[in-house]
């Protein structure tokens, strides 16, 4: 039994290892949703468990980059970047989503931040890279551009989803975004 137990803990830490990244690993895993003409200087950042921040890169840009692979069970390949004055917006959804035990109570806690006005806002007009797949390689790149609390009047764009067209998506909120969905 000893062995067996020996054993394990040898292949859990072997196996460990070999999906354990170097920095360099997820810097250019995290740059890949960057256009390309930012890449070589956008900022890299990945968060531990209790939500520290630790700088990977520091960037000559205003770009910021990180991986969420490990935050999306649906999409085990998913890296995003974004201006660095969106981090604090960021920042707070994961201390939602480490508060709330399901979906709804992590959208609550952000609903009562909108409402009693602790929410951190996007910046006006920057935009969120992602790409995001089953793997690097067959990832598929997507953009949204953030407008907090635009609407349909105040842009003059479609707030319902339509194919091919630009249209504002969670129009009148702090979420509020510019998405094209292509048919």
């Amino acid at each position: 039994m000893k062995r067996i137990i020996q054993f394990a803990c040898i292949v859990l830490t072997v196996s460990t290892a070999a999906n354990a990244q170097t920095a360099e690993e997820t810097i250019a895993r995290a740059i890949s949703a960057a256009p390309a003409r930012a890449q070589a200087d956008a900022s890299v950042v990945t968060w531990d468990a209790d939500g520290n921040r630790e700088m990977l890169r520091e960037g000559g840009n205003d770009f910021i980059c990180w991986d969420r692979s490990d935050q999306n069970a649906r999409r085990p390949f998913f890296v995003q970047c974004t201006n660095k004055g969106n981090l604090a917006r960021y920042e707070q959804n994961l201390a939602f989503s480490r508060a709330g035990n399901s979906r709804d109570e992590v959208n609550a806690l952000g609903a009562a931040a909108e409402e009693n006005g602790t929410r951190e806002l996007p910046v006006f007009g920057s935009i969120y890279y992602y790409n995001w797949g089953d793997d690097q390689e067959s990832a598929t790149p997507h953009m949204t551009v953030t407008v907090p609390y635009a609407t349909h009047e105040s842009l003059s764009l479609p707030a319902e989803r339509t194919d091919g067209v630009l249209f504002l998506m969670q129009a009148g909120t702090a979420n509020a975004h510019l998405m094209v969905t292509l048919p």
